[in-house]
């Protein structure tokens, strides 16, 4: 529901400021000056069509940014010369188009896109997914059929980067991307000078070659509906893709992982096994139902980077993965076996102040030896 309401609101937007955009180019289009006309192109493709980096506004930033193309605009035609402040709402409009803050939220925001490329006149056909793990860049490509990979290295990889990448303000070489390939039964990584030419292949490890299918099953998954930043809903016919979603949220987690959940049993330590031991995990509940106790207290004491604590002062669920705030309406222990929810809390400030009042109570609550 909230993805396609952003999306129709960013058509509405785009509409009205193709509108505006029309009467500046036909009014006072030779008063604007190449830094503003180049302004105004980038943010027109941003909110006029499909953005992915934009596309992950919150509707509070999408208001501000919008407001400040409107103000631009509006000075634009009635005063074109006071280009000091044209210039600054337009800058101020800017965030999320321009290459470094582009590169910035991509990685933050853990976003991803994906595609196919065709090459060697159509000979040769590839998948890739261009993300972020851990802070650092990634081109996964995947040769699905004709001429492989291997032999059109430089036609494959400029191709991404002209066509996809630059939009994004990465540059796949100088900003040292991992550029992993599976070329048929191969798993490759492959390195190149600046002009995509002298590429030095190395084979991954079986350990690396593990990693590349389950990111790219992560991110095929998209495709199938699993959507980490929209509300969902599992009915109790998708048990098996409920306990997958979350446990890709438990694997996307790269600092600290916080739950928030009343009951739990013994098959969330199974699903706690998958998050590396580098990643903090802290539990708060008020029940410990089974054996759940007694298993809390070995899993703390074999893996370490994990505590939990008890309160009776809990309802709903929370999980809290690194910096993301989502509220869930099933125990994690039976989520999927009946209708629920998963719910990304996206409003910043709101976000804080469930993390705070979290927080708040885990320093109130007793140590459990």
């Amino acid at each position: 529901m909230e993805v396609h309401f952003r999306s129709v609101r960013r058509k509405r937007i785009g509409s009205k400021f193709k509108t505006l955009w029309t009467k500046s180019k036909a009014n006072r289009l030779k008063s604007l000056n190449k830094e503003i006309l180049e302004a105004v192109k980038k943010l027109q493709r941003a909110y006029y069509g499909y953005d992915p980096v934009v596309s992950t506004f919150n509707n509070t930033q999408l208001i501000s940014n919008i407001d400040l193309i409107c103000r631009a605009f509006s000075i634009s035609l009635t005063r074109p010369n006071n280009k000091d402040y044209i210039l600054s709402k337009l800058s101020g409009a800017s965030y999320g188009i321009y290459p470094n803050d582009r590169k910035v939220i991509f990685i933050e925001k853990n976003l991803h896109i994906g595609n196919e490329v065709s090459y060697w006149d159509n000979k040769g056909h590839s998948s890739f997914y261009f993300c972020s793990y851990r802070s650092s860049p990634y081109l996964l490509i995947r040769h699905k059929h004709g001429m492989s990979v291997m032999n059109a290295t430089e036609e494959v990889l400029e191709s991404i980067q002209k066509m996809y990448i630059e939009e994004l303000g990465f540059h796949l070489v100088k900003d040292k991307v991992s550029i992993l390939v599976k070329d048929d039964r191969a798993y490759y990584k492959v390195e190149v000078d600046a002009e995509f030419t002298n590429p030095k292949w190395d084979d991954l490890s079986v350990d690396e070659q593990a990693w590349f299918n389950d990111q790219w099953e992560h991110l095929n998954s998209f495709d199938g509906g699993l959507d980490d930043n929209s509300p969902m809903f599992f009915g109790n016919d998708r048990p098996y893709t409920a306990y997958k979603h979350i446990r890709r949220l438990f694997k996307r987690t790269t600092k600290e992982l916080f739950v928030i959940d009343p009951y739990i049993n013994e098959d969330v330590f199974s699903m706690f096994e998958i998050i590396p031991a580098s990643v903090m995990i802290r539990l708060i509940t008020s029940n410990y139902q089974g054996d759940s106790l007694v298993i809390a207290k070995r899993f703390r004491r074999e893996r370490g980077n994990f505590d939990f604590r008890k309160s009776r002062k809990l309802h709903d669920r929370y999980l809290f993965c690194d910096n993301h705030c989502y509220l869930f309406g099933s125990s994690l222990n039976n989520f999927g076996s009946l209708p629920t929810t998963i719910v990304p809390i996206h409003d910043k400030e709101l976000g804080d102040s469930v993390m705070e009042y979290f927080d708040s109570m885990w320093n109130e609550c007793s140590e459990i030896k």
